[in-house]
């Protein structure tokens, strides 16, 4: 695996680099706002097989299309999904908004797993912004590690993860976001009952601007265990997962005696001492999803075997950590 630390001086010669490698069928781990992805261009089929291979992932979860914005999104969707794409991606393009909808036939079977919508996202990082503007294809780019374990936000959770699996990994530093786009599949696109627009992926949009934006939006992010199909990617029970086990509690007050192997993730709370690990997040929801990963990441390097986890405040603003948190706890 060849590593490459963006800079702006140095930006024209990694995107060459790196379009070299995507247009040969090869594989770009490289950051957005939310994770680091994955990339293989979206029009080969065999290019995008390659992803599922390095990730051990199984064909029956689509892929997120990357791209520029709407122009180049257009292509991809059905004529009939045309205004909602414009519509949607006018308000939160670019951003953490990944968008589900009636796929063209431009878009490869196993992009969408065989499925009948295709997910696009136009991202705002500027590494990912820049390379797809100079691309004549669309990026197929889930999160850059192996299947069900933790998203990475840095390039080494990537290099730890993937390895020569990847055969460019452009280092951005860490990511802003932190967790995954939303995913939206909007009302009237053909796509669900058609009086709703169903949240399919809770993420780092929060759910507040999706509901100011359209009222009808509701919460769908469940499970895909025994679809053919899933609907969307992260919808497995166990998703996200570090090795060691997870448990919750209600706050430091309800933590065993302080022993090596026992971790704790927290916020508004401080260091009490005699932990392998004591992260103390931020206690509001958006500096808590940037750092969770990189929690889940450390405690999984630091011997930990039991992290303990304060339970989170049950507000909407923190749902899209708390479901991160509830699928990696899963056994």
């Amino acid at each position: 695996m060849r590593r490459m630390t963006w800079s702006e001086e140095g930006a024209s010669a990694i995107v060459a680099e790196a379009l070299a490698v995507l247009t040969r069928g090869g594989l770009v781990a490289l950051p957005t706002e939310t994770v680091y992805g994955l990339a293989a261009r979206a029009d080969s089929a065999d290019a995008c097989a390659r992803i599922y291979e390095a990730k051990g992932r199984p064909s029956t979860h689509p892929l997120i299309v990357h791209v520029s914005g709407v122009a180049s999104a257009r292509e991809l969707v059905c004529p009939s999904a045309h205004a909602e794409l414009e519509r949607w991606g006018a308000r939160f393009w670019p951003g953490p908004l990944t968008l589900a909808l009636p796929r063209s036939a431009r878009v490869p079977d196993l992009v969408t797993a065989g499925g009948a919508t295709v997910a696009i996202r136009a991202p705002a990082h500027p590494v990912m912004a820049t390379l797809l503007a100079r691309t004549p294809f669309g990026l197929a780019a889930p999160s850059a590690n192996r299947y069900q374990s933790i998203s990475p936000t840095s390039a080494d959770h990537v290099a730890r993860s993937l390895g020569d699996a990847v055969d460019l990994l452009v280092d951005g530093g860490p990511c802003s976001v932190g967790l995954e786009s939303t995913i939206v599949a909007p009302a009237l696109a053909g796509i669900g009952p058609a009086a709703t627009s169903r949240v399919l992926r809770l993420g780092g949009l929060a759910l507040a601007d999706l509901r100011a934006f359209d009222p009808r939006v509701v919460v769908d992010a469940g499970t895909d265990e025994d679809d053919a199909v899933h609907a969307a990617p992260g919808r497995d029970r166990r998703h996200y997962a570090p090795t060691c086990a997870i448990a919750f509690v209600d706050g430091a007050h309800e933590l065993p005696s302080p022993a090596g192997g026992l971790g704790y993730l927290t916020w508004g709370e401080r260091d009490r001492g005699g932990y392998s690990l004591w992260r103390t997040l931020a206690d509001e929801p958006v500096g808590y999803g940037r750092d969770l990963y990189a929690a889940l990441h450390e405690a999984e390097t630091s011997g930990v075997h039991t992290l303990y986890v304060r339970r989170l405040p049950a507000e909407d603003a923190w749902a899209a950590a708390r479901d991160r948190l509830t699928r990696a706890a899963a056994r």
